[in-house]
């Protein structure tokens, strides 16, 4: 029920209830009045063709001649006796006899009826309507107005920014329905605010791990080239040895930069994708083609029994192999890194697996997430630690799945799993 019918429904409520309690008042004073003052006589004289058939006064026909006469009047009083009474004459017919009743009531006792009634009715009226206030006060006041109070002073403290204090859920109707409301608002700011420290907090990370990571390539560039210009490389062997280190050190910085773009980029959503129906085993073999340039050659092991389909974009795809890869040789070292292909009934699986040293279980979850080292030491290989996020992001751009599973001291292997087109065709080499 709304808060305007509400209210209109209680003062319908409070008029009903003071009318039946006043109505029921007056009825009760008017029986305990008439009983009290049963006592007190009431004349009558009846008359039947004018000839006098019962007389409770036994008074002659000139007094009632003079009854009739201030029947007639404005006062209706007749004073018999030196008691004053008020007359009342009805009449009425029966048997073919027109018969007259004369009624006369003391004047004292009418008087009195009148004044008591009123006097009730009125202190009836006054003391039923007041009750009514009262409890209406009392109702509103604990469903309604302490409720609002309160409502008020929690939305003074979501002004000033204190956010874990909860809002009670109390009231009826609209009230309750607005405490839900605010109550709702208070935890979407709390998660708003907490969202906001964490971005912060990132933002701090971001700008210390940016600053540490391009620091220490700029440093090795300039070491080298102020080497050659003070001549601590004193043969051309050396000033070549050199140039060549800074070349590369200019390279890794390079390419920190463009992973730092791409993420920015990836993080706002700015990347578009453009899918297209490939052939995955042919794929995969050619990017390793291309990368066995800058990386140890991968071991391909492709276990799909027939010509398998996703839909991908090629270019950004091959930079999550590339990024994989990258990462398997960085930790692989000597050892060899394989790329296996299998599928399940909906998903291509690639997996990139070396046999390094492992990731801790703790710690196998977090090697997705930007800047994240299994090991805290910041190394010099010029790696941002935005590898594998950038992986992340672009695989499930394109509707995949990436996943890490590892052992200490045996390895470890990311898969990607990627939805198959319809239209496979069997693969005769296999």
């Amino acid at each position: 029920m709304s808060i305007r019918n509400r209210f209109l429904y209680q003062n319908a409520l409070i008029l009903a209830a003071t009318i039946f309690v006043t109505v029921l008042s007056s009825y009760i004073f008017s029986g305990i009045y008439g009983g009290l003052h049963r006592s007190e006589r009431v004349e009558t004289v009846l008359l039947a063709e004018h000839t006098t058939v019962a007389d409770t006064l036994s008074i002659g026909a000139v007094q009632i001649r003079e009854i009739l006469i201030a029947a007639e009047g404005q006062e209706k009083e007749y004073t018999y006796n030196n008691i004053a009474y008020f007359v009342k004459v009805e009449k009425y017919k029966a048997g073919g006899v027109d018969y007259t009743l004369i009624t006369l009531t003391p004047r004292d006792k009418e008087n009195g009826y009148n004044q008591g009634l009123i006097r009730v009715t009125l202190c009836a009226f006054g003391a039923s309507f007041a009750i009514a206030l009262f409890v209406a006060w009392v109702y509103n006041g604990k469903h309604m107005v302490c409720p609002i109070e309160n409502l008020q002073r929690a939305t003074n403290d979501l002004v000033t920014g204190k956010l874990d204090k909860h809002i009670r859920i109390e009231g009826e109707g609209e009230v309750r329905a607005l405490a839900q409301s605010v109550e709702l608002l208070r935890q979407r700011l709390l998660e708003a605010d907490s969202e906001r420290n964490k971005a912060e907090e990132e933002r701090k990370f971001l700008i210390s791990s940016i600053s540490h990571d391009l620091k220490t390539p700029v440093a090795a560039v300039r070491g080298y080239i102020e080497g050659v210009q003070e001549g601590i490389a004193d043969t051309p062997e050396k000033k070549q040895q050199y140039l060549e280190k800074a070349v590369k050190k200019t390279t890794l910085l390079t390419k920190m930069i463009e992973d730092l773009l791409l993420y920015a980029r990836l993080d706002m959503q700015q990347i578009q994708f453009t899918p297209e129906r490939t052939e995955i085993g042919a794929y995969v073999q050619d990017v390793l083609e291309d990368r066995a340039i800058l990386t140890a050659v991968a071991k391909l092991e492709n276990t799909l029994h027939r010509k398998t389909y996703v839909s991908i974009d090629r270019v950004r795809f091959a930079r999550v192999l590339q990024n994989i890869l990258d990462n398997a040789n960085k930790y692989a070292g000597e050892s060899p890194v394989t790329v296996s292909l299998y599928e399940t009934k909906a998903s291509v699986i690639i997996a990139v697996t070396d046999t390094g040293c492992g990731i801790p279980k703790d710690a196998v979850d977090k090697i997705f997430t930007r800047f994240y080292r299994v090991n805290d030491a910041r190394t010099a290989d010029g790696s941002g630690g935005l590898g594998l996020a950038i992986a992340k992001q672009l695989t499930e751009g394109l509707g995949g799945k990436i996943w890490a599973v590892s052992e200490e001291g045996k390895g470890t292997s990311i898969r990607i799993a990627l939805p198959k087109e319809d239209g496979d065709e069997t693969n005769p080499d296999h």
